[in-house]
């Protein structure tokens, strides 16, 4: 369970994400301490998780700004960017893709990666970690 606080006076649920790994012995990590995220109740009933907009103070430089592109013209686009830390904004349009997502930390032998897939019509969202 992760620790949760209210902040009453501005009224704003917080939640420190806390991921523990399964496989992390060859990984060199065991666990993953997330960002805190405001827990707000949207329009329609259901759960809003956004990241507190205290982060917006660690962005600095803009590397990639890609709409209405193709898988293909985006990878190029993308090619080359590094980090240890970079926030990625991704929305799919509509698809007939029957899985969607995006690697990172991609060795240049494709070897290792992890990558984040979601099927478009299952809610699911997966976290696939290969080394």
């Amino acid at each position: 369970m992760s620790p949760k606080q209210f902040d009453v006076k501005n009224q704003i649920c917080l939640d420190f994400i806390v991921v523990h790994g399964q496989d992390y012995h060859g990984a060199g990590w065991a666990h993953n301490g997330g960002l805190p995220v405001e827990l707000t109740l949207r329009d329609d009933g259901r759960l809003g998780i956004d990241p507190i907009e205290e982060l917006s103070t660690l962005r600095k430089q803009q590397l990639a700004d890609i709409s209405n592109q193709s898988v293909r013209s985006a990878n190029e686009q993308l090619r080359g960017i590094e980090g240890d830390t970079v926030e990625i904004a991704v929305e799919f349009g509509d698809s007939d893709a029957t899985k969607l997502g995006v690697a990172v930390r991609e060795s240049s032998d494709e070897e290792e990666r992890t990558l984040f897939s979601s099927a478009p019509f299952s809610q699911l969202s997966r976290l696939n970690r290969h080394f």
